[in-house]
């Protein structure tokens, strides 16, 4: 029996927010994380010990990306903050998308926000950054060639 093989290459995902590439100067290992708010169902016992399942339809999301503390994307998300910071009205929410090009997956927000600025740590070496977003209604999908 045969098997197809795969081939992941981190080069090949793209992360884009506020129309802005973040693909370079990514952290070593994980560099883009994403994880829904709620559970999409839950359940419910009855007395009697009948069940129910509910649909969440919350599909907020957190978005942390990782950066190199010298790199380029870290100082792009810096002067996104601080224009978040000087924004009015809300006027910092901006698109996000990651795009998976060896694994035809996509995950995009259509509103997306910097939740909080990563920690500044220096030492020895250059270290990472991790900054955390935010999004409203996260959309996963495959795409298919």
């Amino acid at each position: 029996m045969g098997y197809d093989l795969k081939t992941y290459d981190s080069n090949e995902v793209s992360v884009t927010f506020a129309g802005r590439s973040i693909d370079t100067g990514r952290a070593d290992g994980d560099f883009y994380t994403s994880e829904y708010n709620a559970e999409t169902f839950t359940r419910k016992a009855g007395a009697d010990g009948e069940q129910t399942r509910s649909k969440t339809n919350d599909r907020s999301a957190t978005i942390k990306i990782k950066v190199m503390q010298t790199s380029d994307g870290h100082k792009l998300l810096m002067q996104l903050h601080e224009l978040a910071l000087a924004s009015e009205n809300g006027n910092d929410v901006a698109a996000l998308e990651v795009n998976d090009l060896s694994g035809g997956l996509v995950e995009r927000a259509a509103k997306a926000w910097i939740k909080k600025p990563p920690a500044a740590t220096y030492g020895r070496e250059a270290g990472e950054r991790e900054w955390e977003l935010e999004c409203a209604n996260l959309i996963r999908e495959v795409v298919t060639a």
